[in-house]
């Protein structure tokens, strides 16, 4: 049984059955016994130690026959150029003694850690194949040069230690690679870094040496806070945020789609132009400038797109709305200004606890629905500029209260004098005649209600409440087919 790699070498006292490589033989030849100490070729699972006496343009390592992976530590400051043979593969690979080294040469197998220390640098040149690194522990660099240049090479590179460094012209060759971000750093040589996918799993700090990273996707997971504004320029045209605590973001993430499940989504004070599809989490603290779909959590913010709110909560200081507002099964409270069409509906109950002012010539339509017990209950102040109006129609409602017909309930009534303007009530029923009315339910709510012509009025919606009269409102009742939507 191969035992475990031995990289605690790098702590001398551990021993483990090992093999040092001197050189004095021919450094393309591994089997070359001069190269090895007391002339002993290296044991199958035995760490290779490289302590060469003197310089070699290039050391051959491995020669394919090997039955298992090879461990490697490099206990020497003199610089080493590794070429890797065809068949051979490094399970891992750690150095003690610092020193600038590289590797090159045939595929890489498959994961691979590497312990680098403090001080010492391996460059990673152009390999037939990799798979992953894993840049595990010591703190020292790692440089990922040009690629295969026939193509793409996909790889994973992690880094829980030390700087990867990509060093590259703003080329294709790193398309591939998805770089994960666990505790250390990285950094490019050039201004606009490219790569397949990007994943932060810690917090990190600003990086020397970036100026821009243009990745395929952005990902950032953990359960603690992340704050990616500390960050360079990441841009990427769509961003996955799994996090647990605090997630804020400044102008340097360029985005076109973020999709988040979060503690909170903090803006940063500023306007953000990105879309969001909110799974969890409240958003707050900036304008996002972009369409957003709340599936669950708080929306918190103001926004300049289009917002879709389908099973969450739509409230906070602000609020604004420009353009549609979608509100399904979802609780809306505080003050809230929309400037376009407001629709109400779908399945489920929505509890409106909200203010809302609707911009000139907003409106208000109700979603069409066949779901029984489908309930929308309006609270608070309406306030209506110019030509709002308020549209109750084409749609075919399970009344929530009376079968038969369809209405709409408000809730604690309206406030008459914060209402101006013109307020429109008008149905399209779909080619069904009949007229609206407006009256007081059982228990004291304000009812609009829609009877077919040829039907039993509803006893409580018959009889106007002369209270009412004094609520202001323009009422205009408009019998018409349905329209296009």
């Amino acid at each position: 049984m191969r035992p475990a790699p031995c990289l605690l070498l790098l702590l001398p006292l551990v021993p483990c059955p090992a093999a040092t490589w001197i050189g004095g033989g021919d450094p393309l030849v591994w089997s070359d016994t001069a190269n090895w100490s007391g002339g002993a070729l290296p044991e199958s699972g035995e760490v290779i130690i490289f302590r060469p006496t003197a310089h070699a343009d290039v050391i051959r390592l491995g020669d394919g026959a090997e039955s298992t992976p090879l461990d490697v530590v490099l206990d020497t400051a003199l610089p080493l150029n590794l070429e890797l043979a065809a068949g051979s593969a490094i399970g891992s690979l750690g150095t003690i003694a610092g020193g600038r080294h590289r590797l090159s040469g045939a595929a890489l197998g498959g994961a691979s850690a590497w312990n680098l220390a403090a001080g010492s640098v391996m460059r990673l040149g152009a390999l037939a194949a990799w798979s992953q690194v894993e840049l595990a522990t010591g703190g020292g660099v790692l440089v990922i040069g040009p690629q295969d240049a026939e193509g793409v090479i996909p790889a994973t590179v992690v880094a829980r230690s030390g700087i990867v460094q990509f060093d590259d012209e703003a080329g294709p060759s790193h398309d591939g690679i998805e770089m994960v971000l666990a505790g250390g750093q990285m950094t490019f040589a050039w201004d606009l870094g490219r790569l397949g996918s990007l994943r932060i799993e810690e917090n990190q700090g600003a990086t020397e040496g970036w100026g821009a990273a243009q990745v395929g996707h952005l990902t950032v997971t953990g359960s603690g806070d992340r704050d990616l504004g500390l960050m360079p320029t990441l841009r990427s045209p769509e961003t996955t945020l799994r996090v647990g605590g605090t997630v804020t973001v400044g102008g340097n993430l360029e985005t076109g789609l973020v999709v988040a499940e979060v503690g909170a989504l903090d803006l940063g004070g500023g306007e953000r132009a990105f879309s969001l599809r909110l799974d969890a989490g409240r958003v707050a603290n900036g304008v996002l400038a972009g369409d957003v779909r709340v599936v669950a959590g708080t929306l918190a913010c103001a926004t300049t797109g289009n917002v879709e709110v389908l099973a969450g909560i739509l409230g906070g200081e602000g609020l604004s709305v420009a353009g549609t507002l979608r509100v399904e099964e979802s609780v809306v409270t505080g003050d809230l200004a929309v400037g376009g069409t407001l629709l109400l509906g779908g399945e489920g109950t929505i509890d409106w606890q909200a203010n809302l002012a609707l911009g000139e010539g907003a409106r208000v339509a109700w979603l069409p629905t066949e779901a029984a017990g489908t309930v929308v209950s309006l609270g608070g102040t309406w306030m209506l500029a110019g030509a709002a109006m308020l549209e109750v129609g084409e749609t075919d409602w399970t009344a929530p209260y009376w079968d038969g017909n369809r209405e709409v309930r408000l809730v604690d009534a309206w406030d008459s004098s914060a209402i101006s303007g013109t307020f429109a009530l008008e149905s399209a029923d779909k080619g069904e005649e009949g007229f609206w009315t407006l009256g007081q339910a059982g228990d004291g709510d304000l009812l609009l209600a829609w009877t077919a012509l040829g039907a039993a009025p509803v006893p409580e919606a018959a009889a106007i409440a002369p209270a009412l009269g004094a609520l202001a409102l323009a009422l205009s009742a408009r019998r018409r087919r349905a329209r296009p939507r």
